[in-house]
């Protein structure tokens, strides 16, 4: 799942608008629009506060859990 859908899917299971988000982050709603329509991505910053929001990982949203055989592998030593 990319970013823009998690942002949206997550939104809409704690039933806020778009508004209501924009400004616990500080930011205008056109701006959070844009995140969600993937014609921007958020900075670190806002990524972070958001997985916070949230309660769920920075991987979880950002998609990058669900895919297969992305990063490195796990270490014996650990």
């Amino acid at each position: 799942m990319e970013l823009k859908d998690s942002l949206r899917q997550l939104r809409e299971q704690h039933h806020w608008k778009q508004t209501e988000l924009a400004r616990i982050l500080g930011i205008k709603r056109s701006t959070y629009t844009y995140y969600e329509t993937g014609k921007t991505e958020p900075p670190l910053s806002r990524l972070l506060l958001l997985s916070k929001i949230y309660n769920v990982s920075l991987d979880t949203l950002v998609g990058r859990d669900q895919e297969d055989g992305e990063g490195p592998a796990p270490s014996e030593d650990a």
